[in-house]
């Protein structure tokens, strides 16, 4: 979760956030079944709960912590009440470093998105989602695909071209998301398909970040959490209370390359960088001084 020459398989995730958790926060892991039989503080058993009233600041009112236990607190956000746990994803960024080279990845990414859309599936609300292309070659090859569109319904909207979450550019959370990690101590995670992973790197709030394919990237925005088997457990539901699965949504190998040689096309790379230069309407109509020196 901050050294980008860890590697950790999909299926030894989940076990190894655990581990993590007690190892270096002091905290026992409990299963988000464990979690949703037990009490809130406030009524006996464990957790954080905190009420919003006209803002978040104004309306927080945070009870004692157990720093045994797996942290959540209770809140709501965009009208809804969720709860927000250690191992809770709040970022998925699909990044610039890794998506312009390797068109695979992205194809391969959009139609999981396809797949995981037509399924019912959405991002969880708690998960600050975005995609940030390498160049415009991407969003000219996902448009011809017509993957954009699933992109969007996932709220993977096109954020810039260039470095972004991989920064730390990925600008503050939702306001009743920072105060819960702040103020329950939360161990949050943040899912990024870039190169680096250093602690407190891509957001000075999520202490865990696990860098994987753009591919990835969705199916965990899907499930919200780390701390899952994503080889095993369901990504989640469908509208019907069907589970689905990652093999569910998961792009096949002829697939991504037929869409590649469909949608791919040479001549898009030199008329995208012929004209790289030349930047945006609003970019050329920024007033300079002219002036040699």
């Amino acid at each position: 979760p901050k050294r980008p020459q860890d590697k950790i398989p999909v299926k030894e995730l989940g076990y190894k956030f655990s581990e993590l958790l007690e190892k270096e926060h002091n905290r026992k892991y409990q299963s988000p079944l464990q979690r949703s039989e037990s009490a809130w503080l406030a009524d006996g058993g464990s957790g954080t709960e905190f009420t919003f009233g006209k803002t978040p600041v104004e309306g927080a009112a945070p009870h004692e912590i157990i720093a045994e236990s797996l942290q959540s607190v209770r809140i709501k956000h965009k009208n809804k009440e969720l709860i927000l746990s250690d191992g809770s994803i709040v970022i998925a960024a699909i990044t610039s470093c890794t998506n312009t080279s390797n068109p695979a990845v992205m194809i391969g990414a959009g139609l999981l998105a396809r797949n995981a859309v037509e399924k019912g599936l959405r991002t969880k609300s708690w998960v600050k989602t975005s995609l940030a292309p390498g160049s415009k070659v991407v969003t000219q090859y996902l448009k011809r695909a017509g993957l954009n569109e699933y992109f969007d319904a996932l709220r993977f909207h096109t954020v810039g071209y260039g470095c972004t979450s991989c920064i730390g550019n990925s600008g503050p959370l939702p306001p009743q998301i920072a105060e819960a990690v702040e103020k329950g101590d939360l161990v949050v995670a943040s899912v990024l398909s870039g190169n680096r992973n250093f602690e407190a790197r891509v957001h000075p709030q999520v202490k865990m970040n696990f860098l994987m394919s753009p591919m990835l990237v969705v199916a965990y925005a899907l499930a919200g959490r780390v701390d899952i088997n994503l080889m095993e457990e369901p990504l989640d539901y469908d509208p019907n209370g069907n589970p689905v699965y990652l093999a569910d949504v998961w792009p096949g190998r002829e697939e991504i390359v037929e869409t590649i040689n469909k949608c791919v096309k040479q001549n898009d790379f030199q008329e995208v960088y012929d004209v790289i230069f030349e930047g945006s309407k609003d970019w050329q109509e920024l007033k300079v001084n002219l002036d040699e020196n």
